[in-house]
């Protein structure tokens, strides 16, 4: 019979022999070849329903219009020198809908079946009546479909409802402005879409039935939709959009775009590495300082894709902006969106947020200490021990299945509470699980991260290292001759 001292070495040792695979990983391939892999069709066998869409371009006025509005958030929150890309014109995008597979059924069958059927068959075995938006992480460089199908399972099997998933553009082809349009047009899809278009299925989601959810960069992007509407929210008299149909306006207000609740797992909110904890951590986490992409022998890729043109020091923003909210939330609970008319955070939907003991982990204690400060509602759960993302990069240990149903129950009851215009029920609790049995044990707010982080000194560090970071600008592999000259120095 094994011990709670058993089961946490033995967990130890797996996380271990994670970070000891990914060390010893290949690193040297280029960033082109990363994506073509990441992107390369896989099959996945399981009692799981996966129906294609695309989601059409917004083009013409109102393209114009929504990029100019993301633009004028991006200006709005700009701090002084930050460099940053105006957002491309909108193209069609890959997406999914996802779902558990009830009943017994050939593959071959499902196979044959159009793809409006699947969504049909979706909606059947998916009861909830929630729509869960999910976006992978992934450093926003490679696909998140197909290869986050068996997490999308799991969280349709343990939420009760349908996914949606898709694929914006990647860095460092484009930068995050580009690629915060593709997620946002994305959710405005789910809310307002195209009534006569072939491949597009669902009737108008409201947000009360919407959860955005989502690990790593995609955690980014959700709470740079959050920002968005935020901003909007503030603007009086409110915005009208008419985005994929002009038959149905949509107004930027809490009842017509909120969403019910963000469900995050291990936001990059210290991409500067500039908190305690990513010197902590270093040691049990997987990420290093800096990618593999910067390094003097990694290859480039063609057509300017990387290094960029202009070269950058870091793949999907000019590391001026790395501190720009939207790029990286952290101090996003600070501006005065987030606590609304009444100071009482009554605008912010509920929060489900989960990280391991990584190198974010300071990061994400302050910004969830931050929400709930200015009112809003928050259940944070910290594993100890665990990688950045370890549900999804390492889903068979306990820590990982313990996380994901938790995830899914999180989706669904902020999904319940939000239908029955209960949001106040989304009671705030902060809890450390422990290595081994998984014992809970709560935490106040406060004592998450010592009180000496306060707002102004965590920017003062981010400050201090990004003066470092936007110095390592990588301008391809060094040349043999280089290479000479720097032995002999």
């Amino acid at each position: 019979m094994s011990t709670d001292a058993d089961s946490a070495s033995a967990q130890r040792a797996a996380v271990r022999n994670f970070r000891e695979a990914f060390k010893n990983s290949p690193k040297n391939i280029p960033i082109h070849k990363l994506q073509e892999h990441a992107a390369r069709p896989r099959s996945f066998k399981g009692p799981i329903w996966v129906s294609n869409v695309t989601i059409p371009a917004v083009t013409g006025v109102e393209g114009d219009k929504l990029r100019e509005m993301l633009w004028e958030v991006f200006q709005q929150k700009r701090g002084e020198g930050e460099v940053l890309d105006y957002p491309t014109e909108a193209v069609e995008m890959h997406g999914e809908w996802v779902g558990l597979r009830k009943g017994e059924m050939w593959e071959e069958d499902v196979e044959g079946m159009s793809e409006e059927e699947k969504f049909r068959r979706i909606g059947v075995d998916c009861e909830s009546g929630l729509t869960v938006f999910y976006l992978s992480g992934n450093g926003w460089m490679r696909n998140g479909p197909p290869g986050s199908h068996p997490l999308l399972l799991q969280l349709s099997r343990h939420s009760h409802s349908r996914i949606f998933t898709m694929q914006p553009r990647l860095a460092p082809q484009e930068t995050l402005p580009t690629i915060i349009l593709d997620a946002l047009i994305a959710y405005l899809y789910l809310l307002s879409p195209p009534l006569r278009s072939a491949s597009t299925f669902h009737a108008p989601i409201p947000p009360s039935s919407i959860i955005l959810a989502g690990e790593s960069g995609g955690a980014t992007l959700h709470l740079a939709i959050l920002q968005f509407l935020l901003h909007f929210l503030s603007v009086k008299p409110s915005p009208v959009m008419h985005i994929f149909n002009p038959e149905i306006p949509l107004p930027l207000t809490p009842k017509t775009t909120t969403p019910a609740g963000l469900a995050l797992l291990s936001p990059p909110l210290d991409l500067l590495f500039a908190l305690p904890a990513a010197h902590q951590n270093a040691e049990t986490d997987w990420m290093p300082p800096r990618g593999p992409w910067f390094s003097p022998t990694f290859p480039a890729s063609p057509g300017g894709i990387w290094p960029s043109q202009p070269p950058r020091a870091e793949v999907y923003v000019d590391a001026t902006a790395l501190m720009h909210p939207l790029v990286q939330p952290t101090l996003a609970p600070c501006h005065p969106d987030w606590k609304g008319e009444e100071g009482g955070g009554e605008r912010l939907p509920p929060m489900w947020i989960a990280c391991g003991g990584e190198r974010y982990a300071d990061g994400i204690k302050f910004f969830v200490r931050e929400v709930v400060r200015c009112g809003g509602r928050v259940r944070f759960e910290e594993y100890t021990g665990m990688v950045h993302s370890f549900a999804v990069a390492m889903p068979r240990i306990e820590q990982s299945r313990e996380c994901v149903n938790r995830w899914g129950l999180a989706c669904l009851q902020m999904g319940t509470h939000a239908g029955e215009g209960k949001r106040e029920g989304w009671e705030r609790r902060a809890e450390r699980v422990e290595m081994g049995e998984l014992r809970r044990r709560e935490v106040g707010f406060e004592e998450m991260i010592g009180e000496e982080m306060g707002e102004e000194e965590v920017r003062r560090r981010m400050r201090e290292r990004m003066e470092v970071v936007r110095g390592m600008v990588w301008r391809g592999p060094e040349k043999e001759e280089e290479k000479g000259e720097k032995a002999k120095i």
